[in-house]
C-alpha cells in the first residue's frame, strides 16, 4: 500500500479489516467436554493470518473457545447422541447474532441485547468433520451405526446386519442365530414326559414346536440378521 493512499484504497482496507473480524465456520478440536451440559472447549484448527503494520504476514493460533454448545441431531422427541472425547474434531459454526441470552433462557424470538455478529463467543460445535487423511472406514451401501473398529448395525433396504464393519464373518450372524434356535427347539421336542400308561412320550404340543422351528427362527434371521434376501 502506498504511503499516501487514495480514498478507494482506504475503503478497501477498512472493508478487508471488517471481513477479517467475521467468523463463519472453521474446523475445531475438542480440548474439554462436559457431558452433563453438552458443551465443549474447542480449539479452532485453521490459524488466523494477517499483515502487520509493516506489511509482513503474521500467522497466529485462534484462542481456544470455551463452553461451546455441542449439537446432536434431535427432533420429534428423538435424539442421536454419542460420547465426545478430547481430540474429537468437528465443525465450528458462528452465529450471525449473539445467542448468549437464548442459550441461557431458550424460547424466542428474543432480543439479543448485543450488536456483535459472527463472534468467536457465538459458536456451535457439530462433531464429525475430519480431514481426508483421517477419513473413517468406507460405507457404500445402507445406513451404518456403531463404533469405529467395533460393533455396528448396518441397515439395508431388505435386511439388517449386526457385527463388525471390518469382518464380514462377524457381521452376518443370522445363520448362527438360526442354528442356535433350531437346537433349542429340538431340545424341547425331544424332551419327554410320563404318560397315563406309565411310560414316557413327547410333550403334547411337540407338533406345534416343530412347526415353529420351521418358521419363527427363519423369520427372525430374515428380518433381524439379514440371512435370507427377500425376493
Amino acid at each position: 500500500m502506498s504511503r499516501n493512499p487514495e480514498w478507494a484504497e482506504i475503503f478497501n482496507r477498512v472493508a478487508e479489516g471488517a471481513i477479517d473480524e467475521v467468523m463463519v465456520s472453521t474446523p475445531g478440536k475438542v480440548t474439554r467436554y462436559d457431558a452433563a451440559k453438552q458443551e465443549a472447549d474447542v480449539q479452532p484448527l485453521i490459524r488466523d493470518s494477517h499483515e502487520d503494520e509493516h506489511g509482513e504476514r503474521v500467522v497466529e493460533n485462534i484462542p481456544v473457545i470455551p463452553s461451546v454448545p455441542v449439537h446432536f441431531p434431535r427432533g420429534g422427541g428423538y435424539v442421536v447422541q454419542f460420547p465426545i472425547s478430547v481430540g474429537d474434531t468437528g465443525l465450528l459454526v458462528f452465529s450471525a447474532q449473539s445467542w448468549d441470552k437464548w442459550l441461557a433462557v431458550g424460547g424466542g424470538p428474543i432480543d439479543p441485547e448485543s450488536y456483535g455478529r459472527h463472534g468467536l463467543s457465538d459458536a456451535a460445535f457439530f462433531p464429525g468433520l475430519r480431514s481426508f487423511k483421517e477419513a473413517g472406514p468406507s460405507v457404500t451401501d445402507g445406513l451404518t451405526l456403531g463404533k469405529e473398529g467395533g460393533n455396528i448395525i448396518k441397515i439395508l433396504s431388505n435386511k439388517i446386519y449386526f457385527g463388525s464393519l471390518t469382518a464380514a464373518e462377524n457381521m452376518v450372524l443370522g445363520q448362527a442365530f438360526k442354528t442356535l434356535a433350531e437346537a433349542l427347539f429340538d431340545l424341547i421336542v425331544a424332551h419327554t414326559h410320563p404318560d397315563a400308561l406309565g411310560g414316557t412320550g413327547p410333550p403334547a404340543n411337540a407338533a406345534a414346536f416343530t412347526t415353529l422351528k420351521a418358521t419363527i427362527p427363519l423369520s427372525l434371521s430374515d428380518f433381524i440378521f439379514g440371512q435370507k434376501v427377500s425376493p
